[in-house]
């Protein structure tokens, strides 16, 4: 009963939390009333991490050079607000051995897509844009000269 009782708590928590309700739903992501059905999935510690875990201060901790990519149709992870937190972040920090580039035309799985909806996805034959390769092929072989 206990632990139905805090994943009640937390699920609502939770999803009440969710400014972006709407759209998520809108692009094929639905968060369910009840929060019984995902069972004992919200309880595993992974789960749990990711409602309480705040990316900023690993951010911060992260002292080696770091290459962020995101495409410009990320629905999952929108790149105006997320990149520029990042790099706060890591400024804040004291890393300033960081490249962050945001690329056009690609969604959250750096794929070329139409509109970035995970609905796409199994659409998609690219696993990985040759755009998205090329800048990691570009950025290791800055870090070993």
């Amino acid at each position: 009963m206990l632990h139905l009782l805090l994943e009640s708590r937390m699920y609502k928590k939770f999803s009440l939390g969710i400014n972006e309700r709407h759209a998520l739903e809108e692009i094929g992501y639905g968060l369910p009333e009840d929060p019984n059905i995902w069972g004992d999935g919200l309880l595993m510690p992974a789960f749990c991490e990711f409602f309480t875990l705040d990316p900023k201060t690993i951010f911060e901790q992260v002292k080696c050079p770091v290459l962020v990519l995101n495409g410009e149709k990320d629905l999952q992870v929108p790149p105006n607000k997320h990149l520029s937190a990042i790099g706060t972040a890591l400024h804040e920090g004291g890393n300033l051995d960081y490249t962050i580039k945001k690329i056009p035309g690609l969604n959250h799985l750096l794929q070329k897509c139409r509109t970035g909806s995970p609905i796409e996805y199994e659409q998609i034959q690219e696993t990985i844009s040759p755009k998205a390769l090329q800048i990691i092929k570009e950025w290791i072989f800055k870090q070993i000269k």
